[in-house]
């Protein structure tokens, strides 16, 4: 066998990832986790077989596209299980943590990442996601300017916050909150 014989073979399971990838993607809901772990499993298998057998090329491509398929959903539902439950949506928390990026200073104040270590709802903590984009506004009038504190903002310093996180609404936002 040549080497251009490999380079189609090679293109064919990558053509056959990229098609469990866009299975994957016509799916109207995000099965469970373990099916998705399962369609893995079961490519990485067909895969294996294929190459210990050698001649079943086509078990090779049914793996392949397997395995696009539960990996690209696998990561899906981990992203998905990242997200602010519905319950602490608008509600005042306080979180600790540390900026994650420079702050963009724009018209109403600044915007960063922040990474969050530890988020309290009445002093009990609750699980929020691990990174949030956050926005901390200078103020309701047109000549308002940046506190004090927030000229002072800098990435990778630790900040506690008293803030009201909310889902992303918008192409931009993975999560957007406000600061009190």
């Amino acid at each position: 066998m040549g080497g251009s014989g490999t380079g189609v073979r090679l293109a064919g399971l990558a053509l056959a990832w990229l098609a469990g990838v866009a299975i994957h993607l016509q799916q109207r809901t995000l099965w469970p986790i373990p099916i998705q772990v399962a369609l893995l499993v079961s490519g990485l298998a067909c895969v294996f077989a294929a190459w210990r057998w050698r001649r079943v090329f086509v078990l090779a491509l049914v793996g392949a596209a397997l395995c696009g398929t539960g990996a690209s959903g696998w990561r899906a539902a981990l992203r998905m299980d990242d997200r602010l439950a519905p319950a602490l949506e608008g509600r005042d928390l306080v979180v600790v943590g540390t900026v994650a990026s420079l702050p963009q200073q724009g018209a109403s104040g600044l915007r960063f990442r922040f990474e969050i270590e530890s988020a309290l709802l009445g002093g009990a903590p609750v699980v929020v996601p691990p990174r949030v984009a956050l926005g901390w506004y200078k103020g309701f009038h047109e000549d308002a300017t940046l506190s004090e504190p927030q000229r002072t903002l800098r990435a990778g310093q630790r900040w506690r916050f008293a803030v009201r996180l909310r889902q992303p609404h918008g192409n931009l936002n993975r999560m957007a909150s406000t600061m009190s």
